[in-house]
């Protein structure tokens, strides 16, 4: 969604992002809140506002550690053959 041009001198040029119609939802959603879960939402909704205020950074895993070993073969020994009798 573009942003929202209003009439210079009323109101700022809003830009939501293509999100304008979720936080309208959102703010029904509230004003219809029965009172008695309306201190719970609001409370829950200033905890996201500030989880997603402050995400921190996504580090990538350390890659595998590389070993190196050294050595010398003491001796090779061979697989006998398998029979199989009937």
């Amino acid at each position: 969604m573009e942003a929202i041009e209003v009439d210079p001198g009323t109101y700022a040029t809003v830009n939501l992002n293509g999100t304008f119609f979720e936080r309208l939802v959102g703010c029904y959603l509230v004003l219809t809140m029965p009172d008695k879960g309306l201190q719970e939402a609001l409370e829950s909704l200033a905890d996201m506002k500030e989880f997603y205020k402050t995400q921190p950074q996504h580090l990538a895993l350390p890659g595998p550690k590389t070993v190196f070993a050294s050595g010398v073969l003491a001796e090779r020994n061979d697989r006998p053959e398998l029979i199989i009798s009937e």
